[in-house]
């Protein structure tokens, strides 16, 4: 590390340290004093407790346990205002001399601070001859560079202002204990309604504008109330509670600071959590009952918005804020160990951290700064959380019986829109922010063990972390960056059942007309749009993303050993994770840069089922709007290595559904899935009279893993159906050029199309299985590339190479010693790239594609396999056809044919492959001599058995098998079944 570096720091942290110590003992006195600052120490802790409404039942009968209603509050003034008279007479000396010392150490960080104030002279000095060469290169950013040096070099005249820092916090937890029955020996009974309300303002404003160290907040706000209510717990005896419970929590509030023209001034650094908590509507019977009926309300909000300035400062006006809105619940659930357990439970939790004002453009923003004119200031950091973490609506049997039944809904915010400015700045203005939006749930489970469990328990959740940003980076240099990382990535086990020895349910039954069970509303957000400015700057204005949507999940599942598991759910989930990125600059040097690379990957285990000597049902039906990142915008006009873009998206879909297992068993799996990805966007940018400016990187990738409508079975009897309807999208159309410029406007574009899918196949071993699947899939990979390079050197050029592989397997069965039947109905269009085209410059493209798909192909082994399959498909390649395009569809292995094989040359334009031959050569084998044995003679043979014409799929899908399996809908075996009686097949 360079000695003046060293000093600074030094500096830095002994002149900091001296002006806190002596504030801190210069404020020990809270006496007032007009000519005393306020003490930088605030804060306050404010805790209601309020107990009532709950029982104990014992064999004398039940006890009311007594109320509790007491307000725990603490504050500094609080703490002085109640000390006693004899202690304030006694600490009047060790007031007096807290002034001296406290003014000593003022005096004494006055004297550091003048003493260290030569060492930045020759670093200003030294930033100002720097500015004067890159001025050379970039007038606007040398103007700022020198800017830069002449705030170091006159650092020494900020004086000291350690009064003007801040820490404070709040607490804000209301605590409610109430509506709870516990039967020990004998029997309760309560009855509950009750309200809860607190908050704490305290808003935090400094000033160090001018000074060093001056300004500066640490604010923590914390907003947790607390519910214990309506449980019911009954051990030999029963326990009822009814209950209604609503609580709200408030602490903190919007935050300003200001470091103007000052060093190490007006910077923030805001913690502000939002976690509601509930342990609320359970029901526990242990050889007794129990039940509840609650409603529960709880809404915690904490801090607000945060405004900072560090224009003209060095290392000032630096915001970083860590806002979380996490409720963490456990609901209406309900264990019956050997006994019933019976709870009705709806509850909801609202979660806010951090506020909005209106900002740029009036845009409601979250954090607002500036560093226009000043070295290292106006930067945020912001990383805000989002999501409740909950466990609800499960119900468990331990040789007794437990029913859940309600609903849970959340709806929570943590942070908002960033917004900064570093124009003529030196590495100021930048942001960067990591935003999660990340809901945790397990919700409406059935485990039976020796009994019988229900639950049907529907959920609603809405949660958003950050949003967008803007920046501005014109005239400086390294200033106006911005980096964001936004995720969303729901965690959920919904509606699930497993039945051991008993019987677990979550269809709801009876509930619910179709017994399709609980519903699931679900929309996390994270991120959004990401923009900068960088005109007339070095170094300025460049942007990188990488957002990521990755839902995650198993619901609908149901495992059964010896006993019976259903389950059903049905779901609408939307996952954002980012949006657009924008950045633009004219006669730049290397700004306006744009890194993208957005990720979606749906990770879904749905609608499956598995049974070892147990009866088992799945249903699942998902509907899902996943999206990471937008269009890719820049501008490299008149720049040097400016306005390039490099863009990654990613699209890789995960799912298992409607999939079944059956051993010993019999089993039924369904599963129907409509799903939309999008992944990143277009890349537009311009790099028109540049020198390396305006290039393009794209390399979009959209992968397909699916798995739908399969069935294995051994020994037992199972059915499996899939439905699945998807439209995927990754990156789009690349426009670029690079008329006029230098190695400007050209493109490279990797894009890739790999896709596996598998469904409506049946395996069988010594029993019955079927497995039906449609497939009806859109998957578009890049698209257009175009650019042009009139008068241009070695500009405007595109290396184009799109590339597919596609494997799917469908309608297939194979079976040994049983009967399998597999159909699948296949409707997909792939496409990846299109069209490569430059005016004034080289375009070449390179597309290479193979599809493989195995249909219609049975497998019987002392046993009867049917398959069925129907394939109207199409895969385009940079608008070409692939290369290597194979079917199998059972046809392709006659007994005198060789195999027909469709292959197209590997060399675009080159000559066609020579088609192999068709027929096997006819070779006379010899005659045996009509007597050939002596006094043998062979048996003659029995006439062959009349063949049935073979059964072709029409076209138009009115087959009766296939009208049943493309019939869009889930599919149903028995009407499959019965449209095949009385058929050429033969059906057991």
């Amino acid at each position: 590390m360079q000695t003046w570096a060293k000093r600074g720091i030094q500096t830095a942290l002994v002149t900091g340290g001296l002006l806190m110590l002596g504030t801190g003992i210069a404020s020990a006195d809270e006496n007032v004093n007009p000519d005393r600052p306020a003490s930088p120490l605030d804060g306050s802790l404010n805790i209601p407790v309020h107990a009532d409404n709950n029982a104990i039942g014992t064999p004398g009968g039940q006890v009311d346990l007594p109320a509790v209603n007491k307000d725990i509050k603490v504050s500094p003034k609080e703490v002085t205002d109640k000390l006693p008279a004899p202690v304030k007479e006694a600490t009047e000396p060790a007031t007096g001399a807290a002034d001296q010392v406290g003014a000593a150490g003022a005096d004494a960080a006055s004297q550091v601070t003048e003493k260290a104030a030569p060492a930045t002279e020759p670093v200003g000095s030294a930033t100002e001859q720097a500015g004067k060469q890159v001025e050379q290169a970039s007038p606007q950013a040398g103007k700022a560079v020198r800017g830069a040096g002449e705030h170091l070099a006159k650092a020494d005249k900020a004086g000291a202002a350690p009064t003007s820092n801040q820490i404070s916090g709040d607490l804000v937890a209301p605590i409610e204990i109430s509506g709870n029955a516990l039967a020990l020996g004998g029997n309760a009974e309560v009855e509950n309604d009750a309200s809860q309300s607190t908050s704490t303002q305290t808003p935090v404003n400094t000033d160090g504008s001018g000074t060093a160290l001056g300004g500066n907040a640490v604010d923590l706000d914390w907003a947790a109330p607390i519910q214990v209510t309506g449980n019911a717990v009954g051990l030999f005896g029963n326990a009822s509670s009814t209950n209604h419970v609503r609580q709200s929590a408030g602490a903190g509030g919007d935050i300003g600071t200001s470091g103007q023209g000052g060093v190490l001034a007006g910077n923030t650094l805001a913690g502000q959590l939002a976690t509601p908590a509930q342990l609320t509507g359970n029901a526990v019977s242990g050889a007794g009952n129990a039940e509840t009926n609650s409603e529960v309300d709880s809404e915690a909000n904490s801090g607000g918005s945060i405004e900072g300035n560090g224009d003209g400062g060095v290392l000032s006006g630096t915001v970083g804020a860590l806002p979380a809105a996490v409720p963490v619940e456990m609901n209406g659930s309900a264990l019956g160990a050997f006994g019933e357990a019976e709870a009705n439970s709806n509850s909801s939790a609202t979660a806010g951290a951090g506020g909005t004002k209106p900002g740029v453009n009036d845009v409601p923003s979250y954090i607002q700064t500036s560093g226009d004119g000043g070295l290292g200031s106006g930067t945020v950091l912001q990383g805000p959380l989002s999501g409740p973490a909950v466990f609800s609506g499960t119900a468990g049997s331990l040789f007794g019986e437990a029913e859940a039944t309600g609903s849970t809904a959340n709806d929570t915010t943590a942070g908002g829109f960033d917004s900064s400015s570093g124009v003529q700045g030196v590495g100021s203005g930048s942001i960067f922010n990591a935003p999660v939006a990340m809901p945790v749930e397990a919700i409406t489970h059935a485990v039976a063990v020796g009994g019988e469990a229900e639950a049907l328990h529907d959920n609603e959740v809405n949660s958003l972390a950050g949003d967008g940003s803007f920046t501005n980076g014109n005239d400086s240099a390294l200033s106006g960056t911005s980096m964001a990382t936004p995720v969303t990535g729901p965690a959920d086990l919904l509606g699930n059942a497993v039945g051991v020895l008993g019987k677990a349910d979550t269809t709801g039954g009876g509930a619910r007309d179709a017994g399709t069970g609980m519903h699931n509303e679900a929309s996390a957000v994270a991120g959004g749009y990401n923009g900068t400015l960088g005109n007339n700057s070095l170094g300025s204005g460049n942007a990188g993303t990488v957002p990521v949507a990755m839902p995650v999940e198993g619901f609908a599942d149901s495992v059964g050993a010896l006993g019976t598991a259903d389950a059903a759910a049905t779901e609408h989930k939307v996952s954002e994770s980012g949006g657009d990125t924008s950045t633009v600059d004219d006669n730049a040097l290397l700004a306006s840069n744009a890194v993208q690379a957005p990720v979606v990957a749906p990770a879904q285990v749905f609608g499956d089922t598995a049974g070892a000597i147990a009866k088992t049902t799945a249903q699942g039906d998902a509907q899902n709007e996943v999206s990471a990142g937008g269009d890719s915008k820049g501008s490299g006009v008149g720049g040097g290595a400016s306005g390039n873009i490099v863009q990654a998206p990613m699209t890789v879909p995960a799912q298992l559904f409607g999939v079944g297992g059956s051993a010993l068993s019999h089993t039924q799996a369904s599963g129907t899935n409509d799903t939309i990805t999008n992944s990143g966007g277009d890349a537009v940018t311009d790099g028109t009279e540049g020198n390396i400016s305006g290039n393009v990187v794209s390399a979009p990738a959209g992968a397909l893993a699916q798995a739908f409508g399969d069935q294995v079975t051994a020994l037992g009897a199972g059915s499996a159906t899939g439905d699945n309807l998807g439209d995927h999208t990754t990156g789009g159309d690349v426009q670029t050029a690079g008329d006029g410029g230098h190695v400007s406007g050209n493109a490279v574009t990797p894009q890739a199309l790999p896709a596996a899918q598998l469904f409506g196949n049946a395996v069988d071993a010594a029993g019955f299985g079927a497995g039906a699947g449609t497939n009806d899939v859109v998957n578009t990979v890049g698209g257009d590339v175009s650019s042009s390079g009139d008068a241009g050197s070695l500009s405007g050029n595109l290396f184009d190479v799109p590339a597919a592989a596609v494997v799917d397997g469908f309608g297939n069965a194979a079976s040994v010693l049983g009967n399998a039947v597999g159909a699948g109905d296949n409707t997909e269009v792939n496409s990846v790239g299109g069209n490569a085209v430059s005016d004034g410059g080289f375009a070449g493209q390179l597309p290479l594609g193979a599809v493989v798909q195995p249909y219609q192909i049975p497998l019987p082994i002392l046993a009867e396999a049917l398959a069925i399959g129907s394939n109207h498909s199409s895969t385009t390649v940079g608008n070409s056809e692939p290369q290597l395009n194979t079917e199998f569809n059972g046809k392709e292995l006659p007994a005198n044919e060789l195999p027909s094989l469709p292959v197209r040359s590997m060399v675009p334009g080159g000559t066609p492959v020579a088609p192999m031959p068709q027929n096997l050569p006819n070779v006379q084998l010899p005659e045996l001599p009509a007597d050939g044995l002596t006094g043998h003679h062979l048996p003659a043979p029995k006439p062959a058995p009349k063949a049935e014409a073979p059964r072709t799929l029409s076209a138009s899908g009115n087959d009766p098998a296939m009208a049943s399996v493309g019939s869009g809908g889930p599919l149903g075996f028995d009407h499959m079944m019965d449209d095949l009686h009385g058929k050429p097949y033969h059906i057991q």
